[in-house]
């Protein structure tokens, strides 16, 4: 290497720089300032702070308003010249016009190389004479060196281990510059250099002696300190939160308003996104608020027909009346209404303005505007049933007796001839159907449109427990029994009513209620032990919030809340809509004329959406969140489109198809998008395309494409020898390396592509998805560095660590087939996306429902809501858009949807004060005694 010496030039008794620094801040920022420590510190008295002046011009170049004059004075003090040569340093303006003015004002030979990145290579070309050549050649010196130059590589230090002083390969590099600028051999130099590490411990271990006294001295105090410091009261506030977020994943299942309250206080104790997405995991469970008001046990629940109220009755004969308060809590309205006898049933007539209350046989219509009593009525006993028919005219069943109660408060009373000794009653929506549940009789279907009359028996036994219920605009009865299973019969003929299902098992013991809600989506079966079982088309949830036995349960009409009443009085609001959590509207999924195959994410805020079917590409814009724009005409081209890639800018779209063919297009040119190039790759199948950031490449993958590198400017293609099977592929965010999800060994090979010449393989990389192909990889950026999201056919999702590529480390991982999808045997996902501040995931697959994941603490990923189900069939595509507030969605069943997610990050903002108004009341001080002893005890909910 470089060991020979040069003379300074020529009446230089004045120069200020020992050497001028010419590099590329972006490719070797970190190279160069570490190189210009190592080598003026090389061979160094202690006392002195460099042997050698250096320019580079984040240190030796103060502000100034004439930049090239100043750079010009530095080159005009410097005896040597050494270039950091790099393909980036070759494309700099400023690298090129330093260059060229030491080749037009110095000696060549006062020119030193240091090659950190590229090729560089010095030889003849054909007939052409010997000359500097390679990527990290800058033009100026292509043609200008008459001989070979010094030169020095240092490709190989890539990393901050790799640029310490302590390398040994890195000392060797510092050396033989140290010794050229400084014009004296190098074994010479690394002799000097070698004394005065010894001089230099010699004197270090006499002042180690002479300090030792007083530092052991002083060593008691500092373990005393360090003690002290490790139970600051920081560590003991964030142990704390860490602990009541532990208890709060564990009770949330059973005890969802103590999980809140422990998701308060951690939040409060440690305010960071890790507990935040916590407290919102427990603000998604159907849970929404225990309502104040009663202390004897409820006996009935009845909702207004406008679901903007609803009563509450108990068996102290106190009746409430509740105003729904937005979507999660409710308020008394006025004085409660006393009977002076424990209530039985509540009814409102159709319209809503009145109610009819049932107690100790009696009935009493109240005007719900004045709460005034205008009607009242003895009955001959307890009632089976209160209802209100479609013309508002409540009936009344007691035992055998049907009673008609009309507007004018007169009671009309006829027989059930044959009813025996009625337990319960239930009637249809429609007003026509009466059903009866005796011991005598069993259960028995009454046509009540006029006299009543005797239909058909749908079961000929009964007990007290048998609970009968219409669902609502079906021909079906349902029969809930005591021990805890429900039956359903076809009751299209009712004088010959069929079973439909088998009696099955809704709870695990006595079943004390059973209601359906309206639309018929959602039935809730209450059971001793305080559970109900809520049970719609898609999932079966376990509500478990009550203390005691839930008696009454009540749907809101548009069946998106239930009431529970339990035996202690209290009063539990649900969410039973079809999304849990925050409210994402989206308006109806648009037709995609065809369906959607694959998609591709704008980079930029206004760039556009673009969206691939077996006919070509559309392209949209979203004008606002949640709402899709689509623009004119389609790229056409010729196959289905199964990969799209938007360059950085979104100005160009790369196009994969199954005719084996990708072509870019250029989107800003006039007149709509133009095709600007065709490249045929080889296979017929291109899975996945990636653009590099810069653009200028553009990877391809397919099984049967391999991995192919385009250049896109000439379309040149270089082929990665990639045994395996390609599938889906990734650049990694410093572009220096391809991450490959390989079919054949289901495992990542990742390439190191820094010379997209001269690929080769980094690391083989286990996926984490045992024998599952890997279907989609996103990267995101976090807090804690660069995460990595899998998604495969086994519905499983994987997240690791890949701050290190070479040992990537996996943190976490979800079974969307457990926590998403309807049926654990079909649950592969196909698609992924990350919003940009890599806080939130979505996933979807062949089932179709989409979830959301905050990923705030990858090791636990925590579920957003409920899965999103506007789609049919399999979802192809999703995407987070850059303003990370619409999330687009597009699949087999021919449409593309888009949710707002304002609502998500309205409910991350207001977390504490949304669970605090839901709860009531803070973390009890007992339980905060338990999980934070050594903090005192706070109110989190004001504080």
């Amino acid at each position: 290497m470089m060991t020979a010496t040069i003379s300074p030039r020529s009446g230089a008794q004045d120069v200020q720089y020992d050497a001028f620094l010419s590099y590329s801040h972006a490719a070797d920022g970190q190279l160069a300032p570490a190189l210009q420590n190592a080598v003026q510190r090389f061979a160094t008295p202690w006392y002195r702070l460099r042997s050698l002046h250096l320019f580079r011009d984040q240190t030796g170049l103060s502000a100034s308003p004439g930049l090239w004059a100043a750079i010009e004075a530095a080159l005009s003090d410097a005896t040597w010249f050494v270039l950091f040569a790099s393909p980036d340093a070759a494309a700099s303006v400023w690298v090129e016009r330093e260059v060229s003015w030491w080749l037009a004002h110095r000696d060549h030979r006062h020119l030193l190389i240091v090659v950190t990145d590229g090729t560089f290579e010095w030889g003849a070309g054909g007939d052409s004479p010997a000359r500097a050549r390679g990527s990290a050649v800058p033009d100026a010196l292509a043609e200008a060196l008459p001989e070979e130059p010094r030169w020095i590589d240092l490709r190989w230090a890539r990393s901050a281990d790799h640029v310490d002083a302590r390398d040994p390969r890195f000392r060797e590099a510092a050396a033989d510059l140290a010794a050229t600028l400084r014009g004296m051999p190098k074994d010479s130099l690394i002799g000097d250099d070698i004394r005065q590490h010894r001089h230099g411990r010699r004197l270090a271990i006499g002042t180690i002696v002479v300090l030792t006294v007083l530092a052991l001295v002083v060593v008691g105090l500092v373990v005393v300190a360090t003690r002290e410091q490790a139970t600051t009261q920081g560590e003991r506030t964030v142990r704390a939160a860490s602990s009541m977020i532990v208890e709060a994943d564990a009770v949330r299942s059973r005890d969802p308003r103590t999980a809140l309250q422990l998701g308060v206080a951690a939040h409060r104790l440690d305010p960071t996104p890790q507990t935040e997405a916590a407290l919102v995991e427990s603000l998604t469970t159907p849970f929404l608020a225990e309502l104040a008001g009663h202390k004897a046990p409820i006996s009935d629940i009845a909702w207004a027909p406008n679901g903007t109220h609803f009563d509450t009755a108990d068996d102290a004969g106190r009746v409430i009346i509740h105003e729904l308060v937005g979507q999660d809590s409710a308020r008394p309205i006025g004085l409660p209404i006393e009977l002076g006898a424990p209530a039985e049933h509540l009814a409102f007539t159709s319209d809503g303005t009145r109610l009819a209350v049932t107690a100790a046989g009696r009935a009493e219509l109240v005007e719900l505007s004045g709460e005034r009593r205008i009607s009242s009525a003895r009955l001959p006993g307890p009632t089976d049933l209160l209802a209100s028919t479609p013309s508002g005219d409540p009936i009344i069943v007691v035992d055998e007796q049907l009673l008609r109660w009309d507007r004018s408060g007169e009671m009309t009373t006829e027989t059930l001839a044959g009813a025996g000794n009625v337990d319960r009653a239930a009637l249809s929506s429609d007003g026509r159907l009466l059903a009866t549940a005796s011991r005598s009789s069993g259960v028995v279907l009454w046509d009540v449109n006029g006299p009543p009359h005797r239909l058909g028996v749908v079961t000929p036994t009964a007990s007290e427990g048998t609970l009968p219920v219409f669902a609502p605009r079906q021909p079906r009865l349902l029969v809930g029994s005591e021990d805890g299973t429900v039956a359903q019969s076809d009751i299209t003929n009712p004088r010959a009513p069929g079973l439909l299902t088998p009696p099955t098992r809704v709870v695990e013991r006595t079943l004390l209620e059973l209601k359906v809600s309206n639309d018929g989506r959602a039935q809730a079966a209450a059971s001793i032990d305080g559970s109900i079982s809520l049970t719609t088309s898609s999932e079966t949830l376990q509500l478990r919030a009550h203390r005691t036995a839930p008696l009454a349960l009540a749907f809101s009409p548009d069946g998106t809340r239930l009431l529970s009443g339990a035996l202690d009085g209290a009063l539990i609001l649900w969410d039973t809509g079809p999304g849990r959590g925050p409210v994402l509207a989206t308006l109806d999924p648009v037709s995609h004329k065809g369906a959607l195959l694959t998609m591709a994410v704008p980079r930029t805020k206004n760039g556009p959406l673009a969206t691939g079917d077996n006919d070509g590409v559309l392209l949209w814009d979203v004008p606002e969140p949640g709402r899709l724009a689509r623009r004119p005409g389609r790229i056409s081209v010729p196959g289905a489109v199964l990969a799209l890639a938007l360059g950085d800018d979104d100005r160009m779209l790369a196009v994969g198809t199954t005719t084996g063919r990708v072509s870019i297009w250029d989107l800003t040119a006039p007149g709509g998008p133009r095709q600007r190039r065709e490249i045929a790759v080889p296979g017929l199948h291109v899975y996945d395309l990636e653009y590099f950031p810069d653009g200028r490449t553009l990877v391809a993958a397919g099984d049967d494409v391999g991995v192919q590198l385009i250049d896109v400017a000439t379309g040149a293609i270089t082929a990665l020898p990639h045994p395996g099977k390609p599938h889906t592929v990734l650049v990694t965010p410093d572009a220096r390396r391809l991450l490959v999800s390989d079919n054949l060994t289901n495992t990542f090979v990742l390439w190191d592509v820094t010379d997209r010449q001269r690929p080769r393989v980094a690391a083989n990389i286990a996926s984490g998805h045992d024998t599952a192909t890997v279907e989609a990889m996103a990267f995101a950026r976090t807090a804690t560095g660069t995460l990595l999201v899998s998604a495969g056919r086994e519905g499983k999702l994987v997240l690791s660590a890949f701050d290190d590529p070479d040992h990537a480390r996996e943190l976490g991982e979800i079974d969307t087939a457990r926590r998403v999808q309807t049926r654990a045997d079909s649950a592969a996902l196909l698609a992924l996306t990350i919003s940009p501040d890599g806080r939130t995931l979505a996933a979807a697959g062949e089932e179709g429902p989409i979830g959301l994941w905050d990923i705030a603490d990858p090791s636990q990923p925590r579920q957003i809501g409920a899965p999103l189900r506007e789609l049919q069939g399999q979802v192809y595509g999703v995407g987070l858009l850059p303003d990370g507030l619409t999330l687009v969605a597009g699949g087999q069943d021919e449409h593309i949807a888009a949710w707002d997610l304002r609502p998500i990050a309205e409910l991350r903002r207001t977390a504490i004060a949304t669970a605090c108004r839901r709860t009531g009341a803070p973390l009890a001080a007992a339980e905060w005694d338990r999980l934070a002893p050594e903090l005192k005890y706070r109110d989190t909910c004001t504080s």
